[in-house]
Parts: C-alpha cells; sequence; structure tokens
C-alpha cells in the first residue's frame, strides 16, 4: 500500500511539472561572457565603450552569449534588418537593426516561433537586454549593467500569427469576395499594424488591424483567368517589421447558361473551347442538358 501511495504521489507531481512547463511561455535570456556555453551572437571589445566584431573572428574577448529554453537557437548575418548592424566584420562600430548604413546585420532564427528586438530606454517589459548603444547608428557598444548607455536593444521570444477567412469557396469572375481575420503577437491581438491581402501575387487591398487584432476587406475579383488561385493575407508587425503569411485558395469561374429544372433531365459533359477574359484559349468540360 505504501508503495501504491509513492507512485501516486510521484505520478502527480510529474504531471504538475509538466504541465507547469508547457503553461510557460519560453524566454529568451543574454548575457555578456568570455565564452558561451550556448549560442555565441557577436563579440565586443569591453564592457563599455566598446566595439564589436562578428562571431567568426577571434579579436575580443567578451561574447555575447544568448539561448531560449525549449528551443535551439541560431544567428545569421544578412545585409539589413535583424537586431544590430555592425560596420565591419571586425572593429565594428554598430547601429539598431532598423537603420540602413551598415551591411553586416544580425539576426535571430529560432527553431520554432519569433524574437522580437527594440531599441528602448528600459528592458523592463522584455525577456533580456542584449546590449546597451550609444546611438541608433555609428555606435559604441557596452553591456546592460556596468555603465550602460541610455539606448537598450531589448528582445523577446513570441510569436506573430495571422488566420484568413473568406466568405464563398467560389465566386464568379468579377464578384465579390469578404476576406477576414485575426492578428496576435505573443497571444495578444497586434494592433494597427499593416495586412494585405493577395490573389496570387496581385495586391487586392492593404487594411490596418483593429484594437482587437482584427482586418477585414471586401473587393470584386477581376483575374486574367478562370481557375482556382491562392489567397494570402500578409501582416506586418509594426515594431520589427517581421512578416506573417496565411493562406487559403478560391475558386473563380463564369456563370452562364441556364439552370437545369424540370422532369426527365438528361445532362452529357462534353470538351469545349474556351476564352479567357486575358484572350488565351483554354479546353474546359461544358454540361450540356435536356429535360421536359
Amino acid at each position: 500500500m505504501k508503495k501504491i501511495f509513492i507512485v501516486l504521489v510521484l505520478l502527480l507531481l510529474a504531471i504538475f511539472f509538466l504541465k507547469y512547463s508547457f503553461s510557460q511561455t519560453p524566454k529568451i535570456t543574454c548575457s555578456i561572457e568570455t565564452s558561451c556555453s550556448y549560442t555565441g551572437v557577436f563579440r565586443i571589445s569591453d564592457l563599455t565603450d566598446a566595439h564589436a566584431e562578428l562571431i567568426t573572428q577571434t579579436n575580443y574577448p567578451y561574447v555575447v552569449c544568448c539561448r531560449i529554453d525549449g528551443a535551439s537557437l541560431s544567428v545569421s548575418q544578412e545585409i539589413s534588418g535583424g537586431f544590430i548592424g555592425l560596420s565591419n566584420p571586425t572593429d565594428a562600430h554598430v547601429e539598431a537593426g532598423s537603420q540602413n548604413n551598415y551591411g553586416y546585420h544580425l539576426e535571430f532564427n529560432p527553431s520554432y516561433g519569433s524574437i522580437f528586438c527594440e531599441v528602448s530606454d528600459s528592458c523592463e517589459n522584455y525577456d533580456t537586454c542584449l546590449v546597451s548603444i550609444s546611438d541608433l547608428t555609428d555606435a559604441h557598444v557596452g553591456d546592460c549593467t556596468t555603465n550602460p548607455y541610455q539606448k537598450k536593444i531589448c528582445c523577446s521570444f513570441g510569436s506573430l500569427e495571422i488566420n484568413i477567412n473568406l466568405n464563398a469557396s467560389k465566386v464568379e469572375w468579377n464578384g465579390g469576395l469578404k476576406v477576414w481575420g485575426k492578428t496576435t503577437k505573443n497571444g495578444a491581438p497586434l494592433q494597427n499594424a499593416d495586412v494585405f491581402v493577395f490573389i496570387n501575387n496581385e495586391l487586392y487591398c492593404q487594411i490596418k488591424t483593429n484594437s482587437s487584432g482584427d482586418y477585414a476587406c471586401e473587393f470584386n475579383i477581376k483575374r486574367n483567368r478562370i481557375g482556382q488561385f491562392i489567397v494570402f493575407a500578409k501582416v506586418i508587425d509594426p515594431s520589427n517589421l517581421k512578416e506573417k503569411i496565411s493562406y487559403s485558395t478560391i475558386n473563380v469561374f463564369i456563370d452562364f447558361g441556364f439552370k437545369e429544372k424540370g422532369k426527365n433531365i438528361v445532362c452529357e459533359d462534353i470538351k469545349k473551347l474556351i476564352q479567357n477574359p486575358d484572350g488565351s484559349i483554354e479546353e474546359a468540360n461544358v454540361k450540356i442538358c435536356t429535360w421536359k
């Protein structure tokens, strides 16, 4: 009986900790070390009033190290965007990721979700402070505790989501279509964000999300051809310009002739050549019916 009780207690504890671990939102944690046991991001020459270099260089003693519990993390080099930009591979001044003066920008790439970084005077409402910088560009860099600059690069782990809904799965050429959905960031409504709705690669509308993160637009479909098309909505996070896309499909058709009705209806499918609105010719199945 005692063994059964111990097993039950251990089982309940395991369930509790498992539930607790899944209920917690992962966070990104960064620190400046002399060596990294997790992801090395870039190197700096000192803890304050410092220059920076890419992680592939080995001239500076301090490394900015970051990790996410429950996810792997890598860093890629881009020509713009990201969370920070360096003027050179080493002996570099830095700039915020939103600036475009330098050619060595760095971007976080978690195995799932997204990392959002921006410049702020305080990182109190973020997961972590990456580094502090003396200005938005042409800046020196320092840590966040020793003698930090006022401007800090603050980062949080989260997820950007958008869904898409259509009021119909097929619509007549030049007919009306309504597209709507919701956007969220870290589970909360994403307000005042730009949403673009495309059919294939043609932009049909651009709107902003409301205070609930909702978007909606209506338009008439005028395609050069009939058939099935991809409808997708793209949201851009205004804080860091990250994007998220959601897809659906729509069938565009041309309606003509009479609808079959009455008794003794007999139909036959035959192949006919049709001309698309763009002038091209295609073979289509046409249903011809007779009835009394």
